[in-house]
């Protein structure tokens, strides 16, 4: 099982092809505080730090965001893996420091045709992140601002 890393696989998770081992409590309430801070929700549209589930299947908890479902969903680690679904799955171990950011940031969001932009100020620099949708799928604002977004904290924080 691979370590989850958010630089390498936060695209993956929100394209439902990885789901996130947490193996304590205290790791899923950090990873579920993340991804609320990041804007999603549970499919059930309920905030994502309200409950965090893990007590469902304890240390064998595994996360997924799954847009047909409409948000985050959770589920015990086995019954993805024995069921041969084509998910990877992605142990939590914590954010380090330079992963997460505690300062407030400036964001500046352009949405133009079906793109995404997403500008951060930090230290007088921007830092830019881009969303493009194919033209023959549907736009999802929601869904190109955090792609954009991500890609954008990504050269701010220099991963």
């Amino acid at each position: 099982m691979e370590k989850f890393d958010v630089s390498k696989h936060w695209d993956d998770f929100l394209n439902n092809k990885l789901v996130v081992n947490c193996e304590t409590e205290e790791l899923a309430n950090e990873f579920l505080k993340y991804c609320h801070e990041q804007g999603l929700k549970w499919c059930t549209e309920k905030n994502l730090v309200h409950k965090n589930k893990w007590n469902n299947y304890k240390n064998k908890t595994v996360y997924n965001y799954d847009k047909k479902y409409g948000g985050m969903v959770y589920g015990e680690i086995n019954h993805y893996a024995e069921n041969n679904y084509n998910y990877v799955i992605s142990k939590f171990e914590g954010f380090s420091k330079s992963t997460k950011s505690l300062t407030k940031e400036n964001i500046e969001v352009i949405y133009h045709n079906n793109e995404t932009i997403v500008l951060i100020k930090c230290d007088k620099k921007y830092y830019r992140g881009t969303s493009k949708c194919n033209p023959e799928d549907t736009y999802n604002r929601e869904y190109g601002f955090l792609l954009a977004y991500q890609r954008a904290k990504a050269k701010e924080l220099g991963i």
